[in-house]
């Protein structure tokens, strides 16, 4: 059925009411104006996100959550070692505190795989479990082998239930020697000698017995140009038994004493100088007639004066090499021992003499100098040679005990390798061609580091 408006009186006045319904209920923010989709923004803003207070309270939340640590420490954090001489051991503390309440384990404490050989644990006084409260400790060690720098480092770990904690201590340090040291010397400046002279006295040797005289002076000039600390003998006689008294820079006459002695003795072994050299050699012992001439700290020097062969052998004596090593056994060390001759030339010899065969060998063996009769031997030149290779200059003193890998040796500021050190007398020998007289022998070197 049909119904119509006027049928339904109420339904007639809520169609006029509505209008007034619908202004009523309109919201708010609609009376704004503006865009409808940013409203509607806005509206859903207020609703759907979370606010600044919101977020704040959250973190709030996380920071009350922190993850706990362990409430521990490691002193010192990092060891420099500073110098440490190589042959020594230095060493240094690593303490290990539980500031919490409960125990704590260690863990671990080893090198870092970087850690330099040298480095070295002590762990015997360390406690596996520290107390709350309590502390314990190790040692590190640095014993140096070269000189260089040394580091690395120590890893500590400690732990409490789940929780664990690792350190990391750095160590540095530096291998080092003693000293450095400087020294120098005059080659044969002040350098002790003993010197032997044994001349022949057979009738063709009268005018170079008194050439030899006539030169002893600057002879003594050139050898005092460099040292003043010389003996002299003649010993012509077959004993060996010296012919002049030991003669020294204080000795009163000393020219005409020499003279004397070199024209006078002899005997059978007149022509075999090298067995007379032997004999006075070994006759030099306490008690003997040679005492005193023949020092521990001098080198011994021969010189052997003959218009003839050496004749040893010919008479039933040793050979020249024999000769020359029986003086060595008594002196000790051949560096020590040096041969000169004044002798006929060889291998031909001259009108006034024969070849020195013999004396030419023991001179040639022990770095001697040989000299012609046959000419003047008696120039500045020659006697200043003799001079200079009767002195001992290839042998030196150190002052200290050297690392003799730092040794340096140079010759007038030229450096060389030729030399060898005994290290019990702290004796440097040159071992290639001797430096002239004069010439300055300069050494650096570090000594062993002190370790006290």
């Amino acid at each position: 059925m049909h119904t119509s408006l006027s049928a339904a009186p109420g339904l007639s006045r809520f169609l006029r009411l509505l209008p007034l319904l619908v202004l009523a209920g309109t919201p708010a923010c609609f009376e704004k104006g503006g865009d409808s989709d940013d409203d509607e923004d806005d509206e859903f803003g207020d609703w759907g996100e979370e606010s600044d207070a919101d977020t704040d309270a959250d973190t709030d939340a996380d920071t009350d959550t922190d993850t706990e640590v362990l409430d521990v420490s490691v002193a010192p954090e990092s060891i420099d070692f500073d110098e440490v001489g190589i042959g020594c051991t230095s060493e240094r503390y690593v303490y290990l505190y539980n500031e919490g309440s409960e125990a704590v384990t260690v863990d671990a404490v080893s090198f870092a795989e970087d850690a330099d050989a040298g480095f070295a644990l002590d762990l015997g006084s360390i406690s596996e479990e520290i107390p709350g409260g309590g502390s314990t400790l190790f040692s590190v060690t640095l014993a140096p082998t070269e000189v260089l720098s040394y580091g690395g480092s120590v890893l500590v770990t400690l732990s409490q239930d789940e929780l664990s904690e690792s350190f990391d201590v750095e160590l540095g340090g530096e291998g080092v020697h003693g000293d450095e040291v400087s020294e120098s010397w005059v080659a044969g400046e002040d350098a002790a000698v003993d010197i032997i002279f044994a001349v022949d006295q057979s009738c063709s040797m009268e005018d170079d017995q008194a050439q030899l005289a006539a030169g002893f002076r600057d002879f003594i000039s050139a050898l005092e140009a460099v040292t003043t600390d010389w003996q002299i003998a003649v010993a012509n006689d077959d004993d060996g038994c010296n012919n002049s008294g030991i003669l020294t820079p204080s000795t009163s006459n000393v020219v005409n004493r020499f003279t004397a002695g070199v024209q006078s003795g002899g005997g059978y072994y007149t022509e075999a100088l090298l067995t007379v050299g032997k004999n006075a050699v070994e006759a030099s012992g306490a008690g003997e007639c040679n005492e005193g001439l023949i020092r521990d700290d001098a080198k011994l020097a021969l010189v052997f004066v003959s218009d003839e062969p050496e004749q040893s052998t010919w008479v039933g004596g040793l050979s020249w090499d024999e000769n020359v090593q029986a003086m060595v056994d008594v002196k000790g060390s051949e560096d020590q021992v040096v041969v000169s001759a004044i002798a006929g030339d060889y291998p031909s010899g001259c009108s006034t003499a024969d070849p020195g065969t013999g004396y030419y060998e023991a001179v040639a063996s022990t770095g001697g100098v040989f000299l012609s009769i046959c000419d003047d031997f008696t120039d500045a030149a020659s006697l200043e040679a003799l001079a200079s290779v009767s002195l001992d200059l290839s042998r030196y003193v150190l002052s200290q005990e050297p690392v003799e890998e730092t040794l340096v040796v140079s010759v007038d500021g030229k450096e060389t390798s030729a030399w060898e050190l005994d290290a019990d007398s702290l004796t440097l020998t040159l071992t290639g061609t001797p430096p002239d007289a004069g010439q300055t022998v300069s050494v650096s070197y570090q000594t062993p580091a002190d370790c006290g």
